[in-house]
């Protein structure tokens, strides 16, 4: 069974009664017990003081039980079963489930229903989870086993159950939660080796990021956010896991909740964000294209722009709404070097929901989402364009051209959030336009176009002055350095041969501007001639786009609904499983009753042979089985055949005694 004895170890004394005795060598043992089986109540009545106990009679006696438990358990199930039962009893210990006990009842099956109860099974269980650790076991993985299977199933919701059963209940008593004490007063052994209870964050954020999509990985990462500030002030770079995992569970709004929540608690922490603005490689998991050194707070932008597009288009959540745009908020505070693609992402966005408003705007209710997601996507975009921020994301200037519908909206929100944003592009194209920097000119005098690292330059050094302009204002011109720098700008190559030729500026500007006039009427022109096939193609994009969002909403529901069928298919293979384990208990049991009734049962031909057959050798069988039938029916202890049973207790063996009986006088006639 699963006592010492069963792997040639010394057994420990019993601290436990018969009863309870027996019913741990059940479950330990190879043989599954469902959870309504009888042996599961007389191991949940532990009315022994294990608290009281010395550590060391506990660990001798629980040591031979946990390590049968660790073996069996995989063929058994048993502890996931333990578990399930420890979960329901600490949830209904807690107040406010225990005044309404009636109810949790008539749902479940409550075992302890006393706190001592249930803190001595949590202490067996702890015994065994320790035994787990200090051997290499996955316990996790011991929870999850449901049997005898070769399913390599990650669902760990029985886990997830247990650590919020031991982490949120609320103690009937008014010492508190030990479990949330502890993991809030929990310190960090990087920073001190010296402290007792302690262990080192680095090393949980490595394992819990690895595994980040696992909703349990996720939840011990939100309890110790949430309870534990300096856990979350110790954390710098657990983020690109977490959006992987934000990225895979998009469609999926448990999960989903539980993710977001755990990267707001994080963002909160202004050195995480400016951490994430830190170049990384390309992320493989992220598939709409290839992105060369992305930040990850640029894939975090893609990413939550992506999940508010679902959520507009499917989910239609209001808090993972407001949670994705909170974390957009905590991000574009810091913003630095955001790669294009992700700016583009935030203004694609925007376009995208004020289009929808506006064909929705006949129905109010409706089209107050998508002015709502409007409203919030331009204040993080006000963000990125104030002069502290906009000289390190002066590409977030080049996906403006949106902007200009929408300076005419009817919603006067909606323009004053605008005004600012648009004022800002005002003041980048004029920095473009004006001065006449190096390479700008050819020798007979005509412009050719800017280049794309020209434009940025000017962005930027216009985005510099405006945010020391305050400043600027303040100050006394200073004219002490005005020679210097006239000496440095004569050193130019172009403004050395335009001196040495004489050339007067005046009439050169006006010659220049003279020329930008005749190509813009040139450029008008043809532009006019033009109009026709312009506004057809302006027609034909607007209609390929209305195609493409109808699809892609399409697609996204399709995806919702396989989720759905994926999880009624795993509903299908666990009830598979349970049978396949009913069917192979009830296929022993037949086995075992078949040898039991070979033993006790008379056949007629065994009758006849020996009343009226002749003594030869034939007859001399018939007297061994009688024989080999008088010996079971006396036998006075329980054998490998009798179900546990003695047989000679048995009702079944009782009523063919006499049988036998006669039988054997018979014979001895013979």
């Amino acid at each position: 069974m699963g006592n010492a004895a069963s792997d040639g170890s010394t057994s420990a004394a019993s601290i436990f009664d018969a009863a309870q005795t027996s019913a741990l060598d059940k479950i330990v043992s190879e043989q599954s017990y469902m959870m309504s089986d009888s042996v599961w109540v007389t191991f949940f009545t532990l009315d022994q003081p294990l608290l009281d106990m010395p550590p060391a009679t506990l660990q001798q006696f629980f040591r031979p039980y946990a390590h049968n438990f660790a073996r069996n358990t995989v063929r058994s199930g048993n502890f996931r079963m333990l578990i399930r039962h420890v979960t329901r009893s600490v949830r209904y210990l807690s107040p406010p489930r225990h005044h309404a006990d009636t109810i949790v009842t008539t749902t479940t099956t409550v075992l302890a229903t006393e706190s001592f109860h249930v803190i001595n099974v949590l202490c067996v269980v702890r015994h065994f989870i320790k035994h787990f650790i200090e051997h290499n076991c996955d316990v996790v993985s011991l929870i999850a086993t449901e049997g005898n299977t070769t399913s390599s199933s990650t669902d760990n919701d029985i886990v997830v159950d247990f650590i919020d059963a031991l982490l949120l209940f609320d103690a009937p008593t008014n010492g508190g939660n030990p479990f949330r004490k502890a993991l809030a007063t929990l310190a960090d052994r990087d920073e001190s080796s010296m402290v007792a209870h302690s262990l080192p964050f680095s090393h949980v954020v490595a394992v819990l990021g690895r595994n980040i999509h696992i909703e349990l990985h996720a939840t011990l990462l939100y309890h110790a956010l949430l309870l534990n500030p300096s856990f979350r002030d110790a954390l710098c770079r657990p983020v690109l896991p977490l959006l992987e995992a934000i990225y895979m569970h998009t469609l999926s709004p448990p999960r989903l909740y539980t993710l977001l929540a755990v990267l707001l608690h994080l963002s909160e922490n202004p050195l995480v964000v400016q951490t994430l603005h830190q170049a990384q490689d390309h992320q493989t998991w992220y598939q709409e294209r290839y992105l060369c050194d992305l930040s990850a707070a640029s894939v975090g932008v893609l990413v939550l722009c992506r999940v508010l597009k679902a959520n507009l288009s499917v989910l239609h959540d209001s808090l993972v709404q407001s949670m994705a745009m909170a974390l957009l908020w905590n991000v574009m505070q810091f913003a630095k070097n955001l790669h294009p693609t992700a700016t583009q992402s935030l203004v694609k966005l925007l376009a995208h929901a004020a289009k929808k408003e506006q064909l929705l705007r006949p129905s109010p209710d409706e089209a107050a989402a998508y002015l709502a997601t409007a409203r919030d996507l331009l204040l993080c975009i006000q963000l990125g364009c104030t002069p502290r921020l906009l000289p390190a994301n002066a590409q977030l200037v080049l996906s403006f051209d949106v902007l200009n519908g929408l300076a005419m909206h009817p919603s006067e929100a909606l323009r004053d959030d605008i005004a600012m944003v648009l004022g800002t592009v005002a003041y980048c194209r004029a920095m473009v336009d004006q001065g006449d920097d190096e390479g700008d000119g050819d020798d007979d005098g005509r412009m050719h176009d800017l280049t794309m690292e020209q434009v940025l330059e000017r962005i930027q050094g216009g985005c510099k002055a405006l945010a020391h302009s305050d400043d600027d204002v303040l100050e006394d011109i200073d004219f002490d350095d005005l020679d210097d720098h006239l000496e440095q700008f004569q050193q130019d190559d172009f403004i050395k041969e335009a001196l040495a030729k004489g050339v007067d500026l005046r009439q050169y500007a006006q010659q220049i501007d003279r020329e930008l006039r005749e190509v813009e009427m040139e450029s008008i022109t043809q532009y006019v001639a033009k109009s026709a096939d312009i506004v057809d193609l302006y027609n034909q994009v607007q209609s390929c786009d209305d195609i493409l969002a109808r699809m892609q909403e399409m697609l996204l529901g399709f995806q919702a609904d396989l989720g759905g069928i994926s999880d009624e298919i795993r509903n299908l293979q666990n009830e598979s499983i349970g049978m396949n384990v009913k069917l192979r208990n009830r296929r022993e049991a037949e086995e075992k009753l078949r040898l039991f009734l070979d033993q006790v049962y008379i056949p007629p031909t065994l009758i006849e042979g020996i009343d009226d057959g002749d003594v030869n050798d034939a007859y001399i069988s018939y007297l061994m089985i009688l024989h080999s039938k008088l010996a079971y029916a006396k036998l006075s202890q329980a054998a490998p055949t009798s179900l546990g049973i003695v047989p000679a207790t048995a009702k079944a063996v009782q009523q063919v005694d006499g049988d036998l009986e006669k039988l054997k006088l018979r014979a001895c006639a013979q």
